[in-house]
């Protein structure tokens, strides 16, 4: 099948993308299975999905894996941070405003945190429109705006190897990507079998992939040697480290508190290892794949912002309490995000990014009406 994406896209890697954001929208419907209305099936299928795969780990991981393997891409060689900057905020902030503005507004969502009624201070909302709430002590309006913050973070790693000029460096690159993968477990073994008190940061493993994304793209698009060395290191380190940190070998007491493991350990492991091979076999064989599937790449970001609402309000309507009734309001729901998500794109993600590159435009260019 010919690749619908224009000639600049990696049609693989939107389909990648599109896989991540479907696979997060399903785990969600099924999350929200008998919310509020639970029945005996609705609860059955849900604890039995949920507990044998973690889905939305698996499209997260997914996520983080892609974006560490273009967005160093941004910050080319004659580039600069300003403008890297600029096309950034473009292309996040505005349709986040939006899924903001929907969540304050509508009646049938709960913000997360806030006060027991559900209202939310001047400086919450405030706090949340930065999308990095958690420095200013404050819970996301979402549940799933969480990885926004990790995605902020890498952004301004990408920007400190760029101005240290080492972000096309394999070895500056690997060691970050190496570093932050062991960083996690190895303080979970050392206070377990050591009994010390080290802090366990999960934001560090979950920033090692955006990295080993990074080592892939050298390894996989520049055919740098020492990058396919780290590649392979890093592939063997996860075989130790994903058991370790989701506590697969031994309980992790910090994993389940924070909630980075939310279901069995066994889920969160094969999600981890899933996301994974996925990733490196369509970005190895760089393989092509249904147009469907590259189109929800494309509007993977509204996806992933809007879904919520659309599940939450099929929810308010179908009380899921038989065969039929879970399958119509997973259809529903999912058929409702995708659309609500072709409208935030084509609205908001489109002219936003549209503006930022024009912004960022060279003098010349602007003049010449380019």
């Amino acid at each position: 099948m010919q690749n619908p994406a224009p000639a600049h896209r990696l049609a693989y890697v939107d389909a990648l993308r599109g896989i991540a954001a479907i696979s997060v929208c399903v785990y969600h419907v099924i999350g929200f299975l008998g919310a509020g209305t639970a029945t005996p099936l609705a609860a059955g299928v849900k604890a039995t999905a949920l507990e044998t795969f973690d889905l939305g780990r698996f499209g997260v991981v997914l996520f983080f894996l892609i974006s560490g393997f273009i967005i160093p891409a941004s910050l080319k060689p004659g580039s600069t941070l300003s403008r890297f900057a600029v096309t950034r905020f473009f292309r996040l902030y505005p349709a986040y405003w939006l899924a903001c503005l929907l969540i304050l507004l509508l009646p049938f969502v709960a913000p997360a945190g806030g006060a027991p009624d559900g209202s939310l201070s001047l400086s919450e909302v405030l706090a949340n429109l930065t999308m990095v709430p958690k420095l200013f002590h404050a819970q996301e309006l979402s549940g799933v705006f969480w990885t926004l913050f990790v995605e902020i973070v890498f952004y301004i790693g990408c920007a400190m190897l760029f101005a240290a000029r080492a972000l096309e460096a394999p070895l500056a690159v690997g060691l970050v990507a190496v570093g932050l993968n062991i960083l996690t477990p190895g303080a979970i073994l050392l206070n377990t079998y050591l009994h010390t008190r080290l802090p366990v940061s999960f934001l560090c493993f979950h920033l090692s992939f955006l990295f080993m994304g990074s080592v892939f793209r050298l390894d996989l698009l520049k055919r740098e040697p020492l990058a396919r060395a780290f590649g392979l290191l890093l592939i063997a380190l996860t075989a130790v480290t994903v058991p370790v940190t989701t506590g697969l070998l031994f309980p992790v007491p910090q994993a389940v508190a924070t909630q980075f493991v939310m279901h069995h350990a066994g889920a969160s492991a094969a999600a981890y290892f899933a996301a994974l091979a996925l990733f490196l076999f369509v970005a190895w064989r760089r393989t092509d794949v249904a147009a469907p599937m590259v189109r929800l790449g494309e509007i993977s970001y509204s996806l992933y912002l809007l879904h919520m609402l659309c599940i939450a309000l099929v929810a308010r309507f179908i009380v899921p309490g038989t065969h039929s009734m879970i399958a119509l309001y997973a259809v529903l729901s999912l058929v409702l995000a995708i659309l609500a998500a072709q409208v935030g794109y084509r609205l908001v993600e489109k002219p936003a990014m549209a503006l930022g590159k024009r912004l960022t435009l060279p003098r010349q260019a602007k003049e010449a009406g380019i």
